[in-house]
C-alpha cells in the first residue's frame, strides 16, 4: 500500500498485443474505480528464446517491491519461461501476497482459467451442421505449444462427434505469425479447397483471408473462414471474422472482486472459470457487419498519424545518440521525445558498470539508488536529474499515487546487461503502449553505443 491505495502488480510481456493492453487498461479502470492502482511490469520479449536478450529483458520482474503489493496478478500463458512464473509466486508468497493467476492452475493462487472448449466446438458445428461443411482444414498455432495442440484436439473431437473422420494432413502450422500462414495457405490451395479453414486465432484467420484473395478465391462464397480470440482487427476486417470471444472486461472485473475478497476475508485460494461467447458474422457467411467503417477508419488514420510522428521524432533523436558517447547528452535529447508522463531511470552503478565492464547480477540487476537521467512529468523540472530509491519505483511516488493511472515498468537493457528501466504513467493504455514499445527499443540501442 503506498498511502491510502491498495497496489496491484500485473505481470505480462508483449504488453503491445492487443488483448493483453486492453486486458491491462480494463484492470487499472477496474483497479481505480475501487481505490487501487496498477503498477504493470512488462517485457516487449515472451522469453521463448530463453538467450541474453531475454535475461536483460526479465530483470524487471526483479524491480518489484513486495512490501507494497497488495496483490499480484500475472498472465501465465505470456511466458514461455515457466521459472519466472515460479519465481515469482514464490516470492509473492513469502510476502503473504494473493497471487491471482491467469490461464493455468497452481497450488496456493487465485486461478483463473479459460473453458472455450463448448464454444470452440460450437463455432466448428456450425459450419458442419448450418453450413454443411465437410472438408475442414485446421491452421494451428506453433507445433507441440498447449494453446494451439488444446484447439487442435478440440477441432479433431467435434469432427469425430460429427461423423467426420479426422485426416492429420488437413493440420497446418502457421505458428502465429503471417508468412508461415501464407505457407500453410499455399499448400490449401495446392491440395484443394476445402469446404471451410478453421483458425487458431483471429489473426491467422486474416491472414489466410488475405492469402486466399491473392489467388481469388472469396471469403466467405467460395471458402468459410474462423477465428478465435474475438479482436477489434476481427470486427474491423472485411469479411468480418466469425470467432469466440473473451470477455476481457468482465475477467479485469472478477480479477479485482477476487482480489477484494482474498484481502477483506483472508479466505484460501479458489478457481474462476472464464466462458467465450460465439460471435457469427461475415466470414462464415452468416450477417452483414452494421459497423460504420468510416469512423473506424478515421480513428486509425489518425491514429497512424501520431505514431508516424513518434517514429520519425524518435529515428532523429537516434542519430543524435550516435553521434554522442556521453550519457548526459543522451538524457538531454532524449526529452523531446520521450512520452509525456515517463522517465528514464538508470542503476546509479550504470556508469561504474561501463568503467569496469561489469556484468548485471541476474538476481539483482538494479542498484538500491536509481537515477533519473530523462523526464517529462509535472513533477520535475524539464530535463531534471534526481536520485531516488530503488524501493519506490517511480520518483516521487507519494506525490504522484494519486493520479488516476496506471504505471508501467520496462527493462533498459543491452543483451543480458541491465542499465536501468523506463517508467511510464498511463491513463490509456491501448493508445500509448505501441509509442512505449519502439521507444524502449531505441533506448535499448542507444545504451548499447554507450557500452
Amino acid at each position: 500500500m503506498i498511502k491510502n491505495y491498495r497496489i496491484i502488480g500485473l505481470c505480462v510481456t508483449k504488453l503491445n498485443e492487443e488483448n493483453i493492453s486492453t486486458f491491462a487498461e480494463y484492470l487499472s479502470k477496474e483497479a481505480i474505480a475501487m481505490g487501487y492502482r496498477l503498477f504493470i511490469f512488462n517485457s516487449f520479449r515472451d522469453f521463448y528464446a530463453r538467450n541474453e536478450y531475454d535475461q536483460g529483458a526479465k530483470s524487471i520482474y526483479k524491480a518489484i517491491n513486495y512490501d507494497i503489493l497488495d496483490a499480484l496478478v500475472i498472465d501465465d500463458r505470456c511466458f514461455f519461461d515457466k521459472s519466472i512464473v515460479e519465481d515469482l509466486i514464490s516470492r509473492a508468497h513469502e510476502k503473504n501476497i494473493p497471487v491471482i493467476l491467469l490461464n493455468e492452475k497452481r497450488e496456493g493462487c487465485f486461478c483463473v482459467t479459460k473453458d472455450y472448449s463448448h464454444t470452440y466446438k460450437t463455432l466448428i458445428r456450425h459450419l458442419i451442421n448450418d453450413h454443411g461443411a465437410r472438408k475442414l482444414d485446421f491452421i494451428a498455432g506453433a507445433k507441440d505449444t498447449p494453446e494451439s495442440d488444446e484447439r487442435i484436439r478440440y477441432y479433431k473431437e467435434t469432427l469425430e462427434e460429427s461423423g467426420i473422420p479426422f485426416e492429420e494432413d488437413r493440420v497446418y502450422y502457421g505458428n502465429y505469425w503471417r508468412v508461415p500462414v501464407y505457407r500453410a495457405v499455399d499448400s490449401i490451395v495446392e491440395k484443394g479447397i476445402p469446404d471451410a479453414i478453421v483458425c487458431v486465432n483471429d489473426s491467422s484467420a486474416i491472414d489466410a483471408c488475405d492469402r486466399l484473395k491473392t489467388y481469388g478465391i472469396r471469403v466467405p462464397d467460395d471458402v468459410l473462414v474462423t477465428g478465435f480470440d474475438g479482436t477489434r482487427s476481427a470486427s474491423l476486417y472485411s469479411p468480418q471474422i466469425s470467432t469466440c470471444n473473451e470477455n476481457i472486461e468482465a475477467l479485469a472485473r472478477n480479477c479485482v472482486t477476487v482480489i477484494e475478497k482474498s484481502i477483506a476475508e483472508k479466505c484460501e485460494p479458489f478457481d474462476i472459470t472464464e466462458e467465450y461467447s460465439v460471435n457469427i458474422s461475415e466470414s462464415c457467411g452468416c450477417m452483414i457487419s452494421k459497423n460504420d467503417f468510416r469512423n473506424q477508419a478515421a480513428y486509425l488514420f489518425s491514429l497512424l498519424t501520431i505514431n508516424n510522428q513518434h517514429e520519425n521524432s524518435l529515428y532523429s533523436w537516434a542519430d543524435h545518440v550516435f553521434e554522442s558517447n556521453a550519457i548526459g547528452a543522451a538524457g538531454k535529447s532524449l526529452y523531446g521525445n520521450i512520452i509525456p508522463g515517463s522517465m528514464l531511470c538508470i542503476n546509479g552503478t550504470f556508469l561504474s558498470m561501463i568503467r569496469k565492464g561489469e556484468k548485471t547480477n541476474p538476481d539483482c540487476p538494479f542498484s538500491p539508488k536509481m537515477v533519473v537521467i530523462s523526464a517529462k512529468d509535472e513533477t520535475y523540472k524539464n530535463q531534471s536529474q534526481d536520485i531516488f530509491s530503488l524501493d519506490e519505483l517511480y520518483p516521487k511516488m507519494n506525490d504522484t499515487i494519486d493520479q488516476e493511472c496506471a504505471f508501467i515498468f520496462q527493462s533498459i537493457h543491452v543483451a543480458d546487461k541491465v542499465c536501468g528501466y523506463y517508467a511510464k504513467k498511463s491513463s490509456n493504455i491501448t493508445e500509448e503502449v505501441n509509442q512505449l514499445h519502439r521507444l524502449t527499443r531505441i533506448i535499448n540501442i542507444a545504451h548499447s553505443v554507450l557500452l
